[in-house]
């Protein structure tokens, strides 16, 4: 297992951030049920006929729920993305040698909250 990187935010709590790749589009729109309580999400049916609750994605998504202190464990990878984001808001707090496994659908609530996207800058490696 692979150490991780807390990250902290200096205000929200308990949300689900959404950080979308606009240069790593999908070859297939994909439907995806983690987003369902968040702004924007629609009702469709699935192929068993039962209605779930979602929003399409078109391009890479990271999905980053913060907890109760606004903290999350997240890859290095995500961290160097967020990087590229002029004024995000998140701080590196530390390393987590033995980071917890990541679960797509945990029970905590979620607030709402907006999608951020990321796209390189012109002459910027991707």
């Amino acid at each position: 297992m692979t150490a991780g990187v807390r990250i902290q935010h200096p205000i929200e709590r308990n949300c689900l951030f959404t950080l979308v790749d606009a240069s790593r589009p999908y070859t297939t729109p994909v439907f995806c049920q983690a987003c369902g309580g968040t702004e924007g999400a629609e009702d469709r049916h699935d192929g068993g006929g039962q209605l779930t609750r979602g929003k399409v994605h078109r391009f890479k998504t990271y999905h980053i729920r913060l907890d109760e202190s606004g903290a999350a464990i997240v890859s290095q990878e995500i961290v160097d993305r967020l990087k590229r984001l002029p004024f995000q808001p998140f701080a590196v707090a530390n390393e987590v040698s033995a980071p917890p496994p990541q679960r797509l659908f945990p029970n905590a609530p979620l607030e709402l909250h907006p999608n951020v996207v990321v796209s390189p800058q012109l002459g910027e490696p991707v």
